[in-house]
This record gives structure tokens, sequence and C-alpha cells, in this order.
């Protein structure tokens, strides 16, 4: 056995030598690999692949309002990615990271409730910021969402204080009827 590991290029431990830079299996599997993700993404039809298209410019609506637009599985998921990031990352004039200390507020005082300011977000993501007047309700849910798993990340069992979390915008410049936002 001895004799045919070190063949096989495996030392002392269990793993074969260079088991980290060799490539060349992983090279001949990718093609095929590669291969059987298309073709199953084709199958599943256009719903799939406008889910899996990425949206680099999102301001395009391509013909379609805004709230059909936001409604469609690529753009939502677009913007559920740049909102997840707005709350990770946005820090405000001294440095320190807004979002971060909302969550930890909020989730020591067991809430559900996230403000965001939206002047903040119109600095950051202008397009956001002009899809929430025209789809309020669509931008909202989504928000939610992706507010929920930023509180799941940075507190794993939040859940089991609450399953939702609800974005607050704050500082909107329209004036807008409770009963239109139904």
């Amino acid at each position: 056995m001895r004799q045919r590991d070190r063949e096989a290029g495996r030392g002392l431990g269990r793993m074969r030598r260079g088991l980290l830079y060799d490539s060349d299996e992983e090279d001949e599997e990718r093609p095929a690999r590669k291969r059987r993700q298309v073709e199953r993404a084709t199958e599943d039809g256009e719903e799939d692949e406008e889910m899996i298209e990425s949206i680099e410019n999102l301001e395009d609506l391509k013909g379609h309002s805004v709230r059909e637009w936001v409604s469609m599985a690529g753009p939502r998921l677009e913007i559920h990615h740049r909102f997840k990031n707005f709350l990770r990352t946005h820090v405000d004039s001294h440095g320190h990271n807004v979002f971060k200390e909302r969550i930890s507020d909020m989730c020591k005082e067991n809430r559900e409730s996230l403000v965001v300011n939206y002047e903040d977000l119109a600095a950051r993501e202008h397009v956001l910021a002009y899809f929430l007047p025209e789809a309020p309700a669509e931008l909202l849910q989504i928000f939610d969402e992706a507010a929920l798993e930023v509180v799941l990340a940075m507190y794993p069992k939040y859940d089991r204080i609450t399953n939702h979390i609800h974005v607050r915008i704050s500082h909107l410049p329209l004036v807008e009827e409770l009963r239109s936002l139904r």
C-alpha cells in the first residue's frame, strides 16, 4: 500500500501531493460541468434565463413600467443585492457603519423595524431611490427580504425573535396618502 501511495504522490498525509495546484483533472471536468449548467438553464425556460441574467444597467426598463420591471426576477434580484450592499457598506461622515449600529440597536430591543433615510439611499443608490416612489409596495417587500438576510447574517438566531424585518423609509420628499400604498 505504501508503494501505491508513493506512486500516487501521497506523502505522510492523506492528500495527494500537489492537490492544491494540480488542475489537470479539473480542466477536463469544467467544460462538461459548464455544458450541463447551460443545458439546465435552457431547459427550464425563459424565467430562469431572466433570473440568471446579470442586470448591469438597472435603469434600462426595456419598455416596462417601473412596477412591472421590479417584479421581474432579474431586476428584483439586482435590487435585492444592491440594497443588501447598501445596508452593509453605508458609512456616515465620521466613517461609522450606520446600519450595523442601527441593526445592533434594533436587535438589542427586539424590534423588527429598520429605518432607512431616503436621502442616504438617494445619495448611494439613486436608482433604488427613483424606483421607490414609483413602486413602493414592491420595493419595500424586496427591502424587507434583504434586510432580514443582513440581520440574520449578523445575528443568526434572531429569527427566533421575529421572522420579518420591516424597512421604514424616513425623510421621503413625497407625500403619499396611506390608502394609495395598499
